[in-house]
């Protein structure tokens, strides 16, 4: 007869390292599951703060005609080949941003990435990849309508915001356009868009190094000419004279 064992039975089945994989591939099915909704609650949150700047942009627009006897901020203010003043420096005191004013002509001052006209999904770091420049030695990732329906050599009947100078306004007035809900003003992109911007690959005609990817997914931020401000899917149209929308997008009315 075998002698009795004092055995203490085992408190508990421990772990294998076949139980800690099994664990981690139960936490990786789960994380690849939840980072697609994360990422994209993450881009509606940059397309909605950036909806508020071009809101906040638009309605400093609109206070900047009310003083300015119902002129367009001009895309440029100044003798050309000069210093000068960008609508981003004109809107500064608009949108609390009163350093900004008068930065363009002051050839001491530092070049400035202003919060309120950063989208947060177009950071200042990759301005410079995308062939961006700045305007009255302001930054930014937005860029306004400088649309007309000619050019100064043979006269045009239609101007959005012009290159103004000292010797008089050359931009358009707010009570110009019919149906200002359909004419952008503002837009994610370069500091100044117009026309001749091309659907693909979405450069200009005469600029193929200056590119202007959506930054929203699929589209971008757009303000209008009334302050309202919405999201639009695509890139920014091709301009089409016999195109009615692209005619009211660009130029605010039809041909």
């Amino acid at each position: 007869m075998n002698p009795t064992r004092n055995e203490t039975p085992p408190a508990g089945r421990r772990f294998t390292l076949i139980d800690l994989l099994v664990v981690i591939s139960i936490i990786a099915i789960l994380a690849s599951m939840l980072l697609p909704a994360l990422q994209k609650a993450r881009d509606k949150g940059r397309q909605a703060s950036c909806g508020s700047n071009l809101k906040q942009i638009g309605t400093a627009a609109q206070m900047y005609a009310t003083d300015a006897t119902d002129y367009i901020v001009p895309a440029l203010y100044g003798i050309r080949w000069s210093p000068v003043w960008s609508w981003y420096n004109s809107l500064g005191p608009y949108v609390g941003r009163p350093d900004l004013q008068n930065i363009g002509a002051d050839d001491s001052a530092a070049e400035q990435y202003p919060r309120e006209y950063t989208c947060p999904a177009t950071p200042p770091e990759t301005y410079r990849s995308l062939g961006w420049s700045a305007a009255g030695k302001v930054w930014s990732g937005y860029g306004i309508n400088r649309t007309t329906d000619g050019d100064l050599g043979s006269g045009f009947k239609v101007l959005v915001a012009g290159y103004a100078d000292v010797t008089g306004q050359q931009t358009g007035k707010m009570t110009r356009f019919r149906r200002p809900s359909g004419l952008f003003l503002f837009a994610d992109g370069y500091w100044t868009m117009d026309r001749s911007l091309n659907q693909t690959p979405n450069t200009w005609i005469y600029n193929t190094t200056t590119l202007l990817p959506n930054p929203h997914n699929d589209g971008r931020n757009v303000t209008f000419l009334d302050g309202h401000a919405e999201y639009r899917r695509g890139y920014m149209p091709t301009f089409d004279w016999s195109n009615r929308d692209t005619q009211m997008f660009y130029l605010g009315m039809f041909y």
